[in-house]
């Protein structure tokens, strides 16, 4: 038996009694993967890119096509704007992947990075009705994020439905 460290946290997916349809199930699809410079006008274009990626996808998602743009909308624009202060030599890096449980986007600067809030909380109060530094608020309320160790990449996980 191996060691407990090395155990995953879903044994029904890594098990050794698993059949190799079983294992599939969490095989990884990259739908998108495009780097693009941090200018404020390639926005629309990379957030229509994004945009026909999903829809040409039809999977089914717990979220709709307009929450998750708008995620990875704010996502993109804090990556361009904090990361790489809106420098055009400066890139950032974006990625779909989808696997049979979800759809993740990830979105990397070139920036310093960041120390992300504690899970559950945000920078501002809710009832604070400024009009900018929302969102990672907003991220939050429509999926899952992480960030990498460093603070410049995060990625955003979009669960499916599942139908019955």
């Amino acid at each position: 038996r191996r060691s407990r460290e090395f155990e995953s946290p879903h044994p029904e997916f890594f098990n050794n009694n698993n059949t190799s349809s079983q294992m599939s199930t969490m095989a990884k699809t990259t739908l998108l993967h495009e780097s693009f410079p941090s200018r404020k006008k390639s926005r629309d274009h990379i957030m229509g890119m994004i945009s026909s990626t999903l829809k040409n996808l039809q999977a089914p998602t717990l979220r709709s096509q307009d929450e998750i743009i708008l995620a990875v909308d704010e996502a993109i624009t804090n990556a361009m704007e904090h990361g790489n202060k809106w420098d055009p030599h400066k890139t950032i890096h974006i990625s779909i992947t989808k696997n049979s449980r979800s759809i993740n986007i990830s979105i990397t600067d070139e920036g310093e990075g960041f120390r992300p809030p504690e899970s559950g909380g945000h920078s501002k109060k809710e009832n604070d009705l400024t009009l900018r530094g929302h969102g990672l608020y907003l991220i939050k309320q429509f999926c899952e994020p992480t960030w990498n160790s460093k603070g410049n990449s995060i990625s955003l996980k979009f669960m499916l439905k599942f139908s019955s």
